[in-house]
C-alpha cells in the first residue's frame, strides 16, 4: 500500500477489524442489560476510508484538512425497538432526522424549526407526530448566541485539544482572528456540502483573500468557483497554485481536471484524471470523473469500462453507478440501465434524478420488465441507510443545479422519458 511501510502494514493491518470487534462486543452487552422494551440506536454520520480508498499522504498536508479527508461520504442508521420494523430498509435518512425521530418515539413533539423529519418508513405503524413551534426558548437562545466568543480562551483551548484549531498563540487577537477564520470556513463547507454555492462563495472568497497560502481555502474556492459554473475560473485559480507544496495533489487534479472538462477540454481533462489515479492508486474518484468524460463523448463502451473499474475500487461509490446506468442506457441495454440506477439510489435516496430516470426506464423497456433486486427491500438490512454528512438538499430544484462540484454528482445528463427519446449524451 503507497505510503505504507511493510512493518507498519503488519503492525496494524488487523487494527480496525479489532476496533469493530471490541465495538459489536460492548453492544451486545448494552443490548443484554437493556431491557426487551429498549430502543436501541446505532448512528453515524460519516465512516473513514480504509485499504485503497485511504487520502494518499505527503508529509506537507495540513492536519485540520488531513482529517477531513479520511471520512467517507456515507454514514449509517441501524434501529430496533418496539413499534419499529424489523429486517427492513430505510430510504432517505440523514443525520438531521436522528433527533424528530427520537422525539416521536418519547411521544415528544418535533420542534418546526428543526431541518430534520420523522423517519416514519422505520415505523410499523405511521406515528402521529406532535409539532411545537421550537423547543428553545428566549433564555436558551441567549445562553446559546453567548455560549461561544472567539477571545473566549478556554472554549478556543477546547478546540485546540479537539483538534479543530491549531495551537493558541499567546497574542488573544491572533487568537480570535484564527477562529472568526475558521470559523466562516466550516459555514462555507456547509454551504457547499447543501447545494448553496452562492451563499458560500463570498465566505471563501473572503478567507482566500486573508490566507491565500492556505490550501483548504484554495481548493474550496476552486470548487466553489466549478460549482457555480465559473469553470475558467476555478482553472485559473488552480494553475496559480500548481507549484504548491502544500495540500491534496490529488484534489487539485481532479478539481482541475473537472474544470477542464466543463469547458470542453477533453484531453487536458483526461490527463488530469490519469494523474489523479497515478497519485492514488486504487481511489475510485478519478476514475469515475473519466467515465464521466467518455459519456460526454459518448463513448458508452470506455464508459462501461471505467465506471466497472470504479466500483471494483469503492462498490459504494454513487456517481459510478449512476454512471454506468447512463452508459448502459446509451446502449439501450434498459434491464441493465435500470439496475445500476436503483443501485445509485438505493445508497444515497436523494440523487432525485435518478429517481425519475428509474421510472423513465421502466417505461423505456421492450418487453415486460422483471423486478431489480432492489426493488424490495433485503432482509440483511436492518434499517441501514447511507446518509451524506451534510443532510438532504431542500428541494428538487436545489439538487438538480447545472454543474456540480466533483464530489457529489456528475456532468447534467438527459434521460429518456419515453421510448422514442433519444440516448442520454
Amino acid at each position: 500500500m503507497p505510503g505504507v511501510s511493510e512493518r507498519d502494514f503488519a503492525l496494524y493491518a488487523g487494527m480496525m477489524t479489532s476496533v469493530y470487534q471490541f465495538h459489536d462486543l460492548m453492544l451486545a452487552r448494552l443490548l443484554h442489560l437493556a431491557s426487551p422494551d429498549a430502543t436501541v440506536i446505532v448512528v453515524s454520520d460519516h465512516g473513514f476510508h480504509c485499504d485503497a480508498q485511504r487520502p494518499a499522504l505527503t508529509g506537507a498536508e495540513n492536519p485540520m484538512a488531513l482529517d477531513s479527508a479520511w471520512h467517507r461520504s456515507l454514514g449509517m442508521i441501524c434501529a430496533a425497538g418496539p413499534g419499529l420494523k424489523a429486517d427492513q430498509r430505510v430510504y432517505g435518512a440523514s443525520i438531521l432526522d436522528v433527533t424528530p425521530t427520537v422525539l416521536t418515539l418519547f411521544g415528544l413533539p418535533v420542534g418546526e424549526d428543526m431541518d430534520g423529519r420523522v423517519m416514519v418508513d422505520a415505523f410499523e405503524e405511521t406515528p402521529g407526530i406532535d409539532r411545537v413551534p421550537t423547543w428553545e426558548d428566549g433564555s436558551e437562545a441567549a445562553v446559546k448566541d453567548e455560549a461561544f466568543a472567539p477571545t473566549d480562551r478556554a472554549a478556543v483551548e477546547q478546540l485546540v485539544a479537539l483538534g479543530y484549531l491549531d495551537a493558541l498563540s499567546v497574542d488573544a487577537e491572533a487568537n480570535a482572528a484564527a477562529v472568526e477564520w475558521e470559523a466562516a470556513l466550516a459555514l462555507a463547507k456547509v454551504y457547499l456540502s447543501s447545494q448553496r454555492p452562492s451563499l458560500a462563495l463570498p465566505l471563501l472568497e473572503a478567507s482566500y483573500a486573508e490566507r491565500p497560502s492556505d490550501p483548504r481555502a484554495t481548493a474550496l474556492l476552486a470548487q466553489c468557483l466549478y460549482t457555480v459554473g465559473r469553470a475558467a475560473d476555478c482553472a485559473a485559480l488552480l494553475q496559480e497554485h500548481s507549484t504548491a507544496e502544500t495540500g491534496n495533489p490529488v484534489m487539485r487534479a481532479i478539481l482541475l481536471g473537472s474544470a477542464w472538462l466543463a469547458l470542453g477540454r477533453q484531453e487536458d481533462a483526461q490527463a488530469q484524471f490519469a494523474r489523479a489515479e497515478a497519485l492514488a492508486p486504487g481511489n475510485a474518484e478519478p476514475v469515475v470523473l473519466r467515465g464521466e468524460g467518455y459519456l460526454a463523448l459518448s463513448d458508452w463502451d470506455a464508459a462501461e469500462d471505467t465506471f466497472r473499474r470504479a466500483l471494483a475500487a469503492d462498490a459504494d461509490h454513487v456517481r459510478a453507478h449512476d454512471g454506468l446506468a447512463a452508459a448502459h442506457l446509451g446502449k439501450r441495454r434498459f434491464h441493465e440501465a435500470a439496475q445500476s440506477a436503483l443501485e445509485a439510489v438505493g445508497r444515497l435516496n436523494f440523487f432525485r434524478e435518478r429517481i425519475f430516470a428509474s421510472g423513465s426506464l421502466w417505461w423505456g423497456w421492450e418487453t415486460t420488465p422483471v423486478p431489480c433486486k432492489h426493488s424490495k427491500p433485503r432482509s440483511e438490512w436492518s434499517l441501514a441507510s447511507a446518509t451524506p454528512t451534510a443532510g438532504r438538499p431542500r428541494s428538487t430544484a436545489s439538487s438538480a443545479t447545472a454543474t456540480r462540484p466533483p464530489n457529489t454528482a456528475g456532468p447534467p445528463r438527459r434521460w429518456r422519458t419515453k421510448p422514442d427519446a433519444p440516448a442520454p449524451r
